[in-house]
């Protein structure tokens, strides 16, 4: 027997995939995805107003109504303390 035949007769056949071409292909991928990157973020350039805005003054208090998971209502108007009130007067409280 040759040493060529040999060799083929101990060579066991091979079950495992050669991941090499998969890391090539994702090192060029990397470096396609970190060239194209920068490109994509142009933008259009407008001109925003330069204008500097003041807050709105309010001088009403916040209206807060609340159900609570018993069926309650709560309403709370300003800094007065909240309180549970019925569906009839909790409506004319909020129409003022």
């Amino acid at each position: 027997m040759s040493p060529i035949q040999n060799n083929r007769r101990r060579r066991k056949a091979m079950a495992d995939i050669n991941v090499v071409p998969y890391i090539d292909v994702m090192l060029v991928l990397l470096v396609v995805f970190m060239v194209a990157a920068p490109l994509l973020t142009q933008g259009v350039k407008i001109d925003l107003p330069k204008e500097s805005s003041q807050p709105i003054k309010t001088t009403e208090e916040p209206v807060i109504v609340s159900i609570k998971p018993d069926g309650s209502y709560w309403f709370k108007h300003g800094a007065a303390a909240s309180q549970p009130m019925a569906w009839e007067v909790l409506q004319t409280e909020v129409e003022l």
